[in-house]
């Protein structure tokens, strides 16, 4: 591998060839790279970066005084300052760094533009052994781990920054805010004794700057545990609940085993009346260890009974009372109630006596004992209005026509549908076909009604256009050279199209398939207009062997049939020139253009009866020039 070596204001040499310069600029649209071993050497100027400039493996080194800007992209494996004199280098772009940056013993003015990119590779680092006037990008903090054990552990701290002119200060912080400088913490590496969630930073100087990372710092934590309990609050005595601690592993425990037992998975039973702490504790490999505590009232007596009936159905804006003595008729008497959200019994309702949204709600009665009963459900329905709305495929005349009911009715129960028009058409199908045997404006109804409220019944209406099918046509024939492709075109304004026979076809479905024949072909195309009206055109294909046409025989008479002589050329072949030469080799017509015949005359006056020669020259796919000749009869 050969190394570049470019030294501003002095030369560039590239295997033995010179070049004079003391500006490089790189353009939006250039990309220049390293690779191996290769170092590109800066002397003194400017290095204009507006493209890309990188490096998986070399080196940028800054020889002599060098202003680096530019809009471009520029990431190398390292990157150097290496001269003594007195006057800086200055970056006013980023210089992004995937292995070493080092700041030797040149000055720099790096204006923050010198990224440490240890997101890319771990081993990215900065050496300053200079003098820089500026900060640098991506300080990054280490750490042996970030989540050590319970209660205590040590982590080794360290920075990715070195040099012999750098002084060192470690700080923390427990919330990333407020720092502080940890005492005689003063080298490149800190060993830190973690005792709780702590963040750490580490802040460093030289003979002209400190300098200290922006960010929120490296946060190291504890491997602490964390106990909770869910389940019910209340027992009666003789009865039984079952509590669950959310982290599995730990140990429940009762404060009163006279008032209530608790068992190793959580059935708590009651004892005698009164309260009592049930316990659950989770330890962790270290030693650590978090209670969750549950309040459990025991009552005398048996589990109060309620009965539930659900309340009938309301049509919005109506609301439900689930506090109604209706619902809750044939339960226990003397019973408080409370109603919940949720089978768990955690988020009550709000508003109890005007319920406005339907679902399912629990109600959990409690007698003068204190003892509660076991969580009912209720079903509470609030019907919605339906919002009607559909769709239709096609509207062309005489062919069936099918509706899609597209309405929404969720919460709006049973609903039935009615469908008419202005021509007379009805129907209660949710999804009906209809056929219209006229053309015009169709006006079509859909309504949609709910069995519980039909009241709130919503409909909608939407013009249909019935339209006739487009008329077919016999296309205009088509001359294709024997055994040579052409693309075919159908009339564009189908959605879908059918060729048949499918007999030479690159594709039967195409609106432009291309055919390749031996012989004559007759195609039928049926199109399916959007509307679904159908047309079905027809087309010839006529096939040559040679690859110019003319007939033997014209009659220019002025009866209109066979007047003029016409060259035909099959396929696409540019016409060169179509001649015509009497018995004495007069030219009596020339034309390039496949439109124009000859009238039979020649400088405006008629030609006798007699043979004539013609010929003609057409241009190849290849570039070529084919010429053919041939004999015409004139007659009258």
């Amino acid at each position: 591998m050969k190394k570049l070596i470019c030294l501003f204001s002095l030369t560039c040499f590239i295997a033995g060839t010179t070049y004079a310069q003391n500006t490089v600029r790189i353009s939006g649209g250039t990309r220049m790279t390293t690779s191996g071993t290769v170092q590109l050497v800066l002397g003194t100027g400017n290095l204009i970066n507006n493209g890309v400039l990188g490096g998986s493996t070399g080196t940028l080194v800054f020889a002599g005084p060098i202003n680096y800007s530019g809009t471009g992209t520029t990431q190398v494996a390292n990157f150097t300052v290496a001269h003594s004199s007195s006057t800086p280098s200055v970056l006013n772009s980023p210089i992004s760094v995937t292995n070493t940056a080092n700041l030797m013993f040149g000055n720099v003015n790096a204006n923050n533009n010198i990224v440490i990119r240890s997101d890319l590779s771990s081993s990215a680092n900065l050496v300053i052994s200079g003098t820089p006037s500026a900060s640098v990008q991506g300080i990054v903090v280490r750490a042996t781990t970030t989540n050590g054990p319970c209660p205590s552990f040590l982590d080794t701290l360290s920075v990715n920054i070195s040099g012999p002119l750098l002084i060192y200060q470690w700080q923390s912080s427990p919330d990333s805010i407020n720092w502080s400088d940890i005492t005689g913490a003063t080298s490149i590496s800190y060993i830190a004794t973690i005792n709780g969630t702590t963040y750490y930073r580490c802040k460093y100087s030289s003979s002209s700057n400190t300098f200290i990372e922006t960010l929120a710092g490296l946060k190291i934590v504890l491997d602490s545990p964390r106990a909770a309990i869910t389940g019910p609050t209340s027992v009666a005595a003789g009865s039984s609940i079952t509590l669950t601690g959310t982290t599995a592993g730990g140990v429940f425990s009762t404060t009163n085993a006279s008032r209530a037992t608790v068992s190793s998975i959580g059935v708590v039973t009651g004892v005698s009346a009164g309260t009592v702490t049930i316990t659950y504790t989770v330890t962790n490999s270290g030693g650590c260890t978090d209670v969750a505590r549950s309040l459990i009232t025991v009552g005398v007596g048996l589990k109060p009974v309620v009965k539930i009936t659900d309340p009938a159905a309301v049509c919005t804006p109506a609301t439900v009372n689930l506090t109604a003595a209706a619902i809750t008729a044939g339960s226990d008497p003397n019973l408080t109630y409370k109603y919940y959200t949720n089978r768990s019994a955690t988020t009550l309702v709000n508003t109890p006596i005007a319920v406005s949204v339907g679902g399912t709600y629990y109600i959990i009665g409690t007698n003068t004992s204190g003892i509660t009963s076991d969580t009912m459900p209720v079903i509470v329905t609030i019907q919605s209005i339906p919002k009607a709305d559909f769709t239709y495929d096609g509207s062309c005349i005489n062919v069936a026509v099918p509706f899609t009911n597209t309405s929404i009715i969720t919460g709006s129960g049973l609903v039935t549908y009615q469908w008419s028009d202005n021509t007379g058409k009805s129907s209660t199908a949710t999804s009906p076909t209809f056929t219209f045997a006229q053309t015009g404006s169709v006006s079509m109804k859909l309504k949609a009604i709910p069995t519980l409220c039909p009241t709130q019944a919503d409909s909608t209406t939407k013009a249909i256009t019935i339209v006739q099918p487009t008329l077919a046509v016999r296309m205009q024939p088509v001359n294709i050279i024997i055994n040579e492709p052409l693309e075919l075109q159908a009339r564009n304004f189908g959605s879908t199209y059918v060729w048949s026979p499918s007999t030479g076809l690159t594709g039967s479905t195409l609106p432009n398939p291309k055919a390749t024949l031996n012989a004559d072909q007759q195609y039928l195309i049926t199109i399916k207009a959007p509307t679904n009206c159908i047309t079905v055109d027809s087309l010839l294909v006529r096939i040559y062997d040679n690859r110019v046409y003319v007939p033997n025989v014209f009659s220019p008479n002025g009866d209109g049939i066979n007047d003029k002589l016409f060259v035909n050329v099959a396929g696409v072949r540019p016409l060169r020139y179509f001649r015509v030469f009497n018995r004495y080799a007069q030219l009596v017509f020339e034309t390039n253009d496949i439109t124009v015949g000859w009238d039979g005359k020649f400088k405006n006056v008629l030609q006798p009866m007699d043979t004539y020669i013609w010929v003609a020259a057409v241009a190849e796919s290849s570039g070529s020039t084919t010429v053919v000749k041939g004999n015409i009869t004139l007659l009258r």
